[in-house]
């Protein structure tokens, strides 16, 4: 089992955050493959669209978030699943989850209808 983090969220008692599982970086990397693919897509049908008419520094930006969105690709899956931890008591889930900016969300079990957990 692996170690997790004790954190106090307003009203609510210590909550044990676990890891996701290893295997769930791969779903994240499809994920973000996907957003990638599609930045890209757009950003190649405008080149096409509009390369007579587009100024040298339009280019250079878009080559640029290109580029950027390769390194996203590569290092946005592994921080993530770093960053990545849920907890389940008795009346509530809770997420932590972020590339950047660290969110918190807390479900009250009830609102939930269907689950299933795997150890």
């Amino acid at each position: 089992m692996q170690s997790g983090i004790l954190i106090q969220i307003k009203g609510r008692k210590n909550m044990k955050h676990e890891k996701i599982s290893k295997s769930s970086i791969g779903c994240m990397f499809v994920a973000t493959l996907v957003q990638v693919l599609i930045v890209t897509s757009i950003l190649f049908v405008v080149y096409l669209i509009f390369k007579d008419r587009l100024p040298k520094i339009i280019k250079m930006i878009m080559i640029g978030a290109v580029v950027l969105d390769i390194l996203y690709l590569l290092i946005s899956p592994k921080v993530r699943y770093q960053r990545y931890r849920y907890s389940i008591t008795e009346d509530s889930i809770g997420v932590k989850e972020g590339f950047l900016f660290i969110k918190r969300s807390i479900v009250p079990i009830e609102r939930l209808h269907k689950i299933a957990i795997e150890k």
